[in-house]
């Protein structure tokens, strides 16, 4: 039973550690940076158990990673959110929603990587009885 508990805790406090680390660099110096790193560079908020983390992702793998390490808590029983900070979010009441529910994790994983970075601020959870993802995407 309390083996259930260590991994997602344990994944939450390398996340946590990674995000404060990312959270010390200097803003000024991202500003003055080439157009090519800027677009390759992307600032990603994600939320779990109601605690705001921040997150700078600078290639596919360490995108691969934050979402693996994402979708394993939701495996466990949380569901997350998370949005790229580089889009600005209007609270406009004509909202676009879009839902997507699949079992296979690959693909919903690739969704929300393509939600997110189309702007789209995404909210995923898991149903432990049918095995099935819920991804909605808002924008």
């Amino acid at each position: 039973m309390i083996k259930k508990y260590i991994i997602p805790a344990t994944l939450l406090a390398m996340i946590s550690v990674a995000s404060v680390s990312c959270q010390k660099e200097n803003p000024v110096e991202s500003i003055s940076s080439s157009n090519v790193e800027t677009s390759s560079t992307r600032t990603i908020h994600y939320i779990v158990n109601g605690k705001i983390h921040r997150s700078i992702i600078h290639n596919d793998d360490e995108w691969n990673t934050l979402l693996s390490t994402l979708f394993a808590l939701a495996r466990e029983g949380y569901s997350f959110r998370i949005l790229d900070e580089n889009y600005t979010y209007s609270n406009s009441s004509a909202k676009a929603t879009v839902t997507f529910t699949t079992q296979n994790e690959k693909e919903a994983v690739e969704w929300v990587k393509t939600k997110t970075l189309e702007g789209y601020d995404v909210t995923v959870s898991f149903n432990q009885q049918t095995g099935e993802y819920t991804c909605i995407a808002v924008k």
